[in-house]
């Protein structure tokens, strides 16, 4: 991964992620039009949730990669560069929204709810989603850009296989954690309410 390009990416994240907490901040309802979305009824119930853990995971996979395919689609057109990083704005202030909403209704424990949430598999989730938008934005460059030449030497396509089967493992290392670990955190967060 080229570093200023990640550098780039991941502002564009920390952009999206600031305006969720803006926008819950100073534009959100007050009256709880956009806070009851985490109610502690809807956490209860999550607290009582039986899963079958064989059809959660294949739920997973399908929305996980739901969301490589579509950065995929994304990467295929002109503008892919700046779809692909619409799309970290847009996951950023949906984090960001997520947060302040859970620290605006629960404070100290809404913030740890929301670790609850993402916990351990974001730690993985979110180094491969950058992963995978670097190596897709590459792959529109050499399309599209003036890189096309060296897309014909070998070592670049065995580069890009390589980056490939890597962000891959890593996805689906992070769907066994939220599969298998996740629910453990989130049922011991909600204890505490």
């Amino acid at each position: 991964m080229k570093y200023k390009e990640s550098q780039k990416e991941i502002i564009f994240f920390l952009a999206g992620f600031m305006l969720g907490v803006f926008y819950i901040y100073f534009m959100g309802d007050e009256k709880g039009g956009v806070t009851d979305f985490f109610s502690l009824q809807n956490l209860m119930q999550i607290r009582y949730i039986e899963v079958v853990q064989e059809e959660y995971f294949l739920y997973l996979v399908k929305k996980r990669c739901g969301i490589l395919l579509l950065l995929g689609i994304l990467s295929l057109a002109i503008a892919g560069k700046y779809l692909l990083q619409g799309f970290l704005m847009l996951l950023g202030c949906s984090m960001g929204s997520m947060l302040s909403v859970l620290i605006v209704r629960y404070g100290l424990r809404g913030m740890l709810l929301f670790f609850g949430f993402v916990f351990p598999q974001d730690l993985l989730y979110i180094p491969a989603l950058f992963g995978w938008v670097m190596l897709l934005t590459d792959w529109n460059e050499r399309v599209f850009g003036k890189t096309n030449i060296y897309w014909k030497k070998g070592t670049e396509r065995q580069s890009m296989w390589k980056r490939m089967l890597f962000w891959g493992g890593v996805t689906i290392i992070g769907l066994l954690l939220e599969c298998y670990v996740n629910l453990f955190f989130v049922k011991c967060v909600l204890k505490i309410f």
